[in-house]
């Protein structure tokens, strides 16, 4: 299930609300969390936390910058945080690489189930807002569910869905056409 962490931005040069993050319990019910209140942290002053993938694990990590609010940032430091998650759930990460649509695939539509056609997730590539940027890698975080799963994408500009069957705890770069 997807989590949430962000910071609630103030003026240029104030300081922005508390960094948080919200949980999703899967039940569609979410609880929220302040994170890090404390000054030699400093992810107050973010001005943008960045979602992605930097170690290879499937297992979503977060960057920040630290700038008090002043662009360029230079208030530093910069920070990253590897999640160390010690988990058993399952992941899929995909990367789209579009031919005839954009490049980035931005706007592909993405749909998962398992082998009784159960949807299990459904992203879209590339909604982000405000100042945030995210990986554009796609993650689903499967679970216990056990492959193998179904994978329908639909690529931007186009009304047809591609069909593949992929596993999971894997990483797939998957090219238009």
């Amino acid at each position: 299930f997807i989590d949430v962490a962000g910071v609630q931005t103030g003026e240029d040069g104030e300081h922005n609300g508390d960094p948080f993050i919200v949980l999703n319990h899967g039940d569609e019910q979410f609880s929220r969390q302040v994170i890090l209140q404390n000054a030699e942290d400093d992810i107050f002053r973010a001005d943008l936390i960045v979602h992605g993938f930097f170690n290879g694990d499937g297992l979503p990590d977060l960057f920040y910058t630290n700038g008090f609010g002043l662009l360029p940032s230079h208030v530093g430091p910069y920070q990253l945080w590897l999640n160390t998650t010690d988990t058993r759930n399952g992941y899929l990460l995909l990367e789209l690489e579009g031919t005839t649509s954009n490049r980035d695939a931005i706007g592909a539509q993405i749909e998962l189930y398992d082998m009784d056609d159960k949807l299990l997730g459904y992203r879209e590539l590339g909604s982000n807002f405000n100042r945030a940027q995210n990986t554009h890698k796609v993650h689903f975080g499967l679970g216990a569910a056990k492959g193998p799963f179904s994978l329908r994408i639909r690529w931007p500009g186009s009304r047809e869905w591609q069909s593949l069957l992929v596993t999971g705890n894997s990483f797939h770069h998957i090219r238009q056409n």
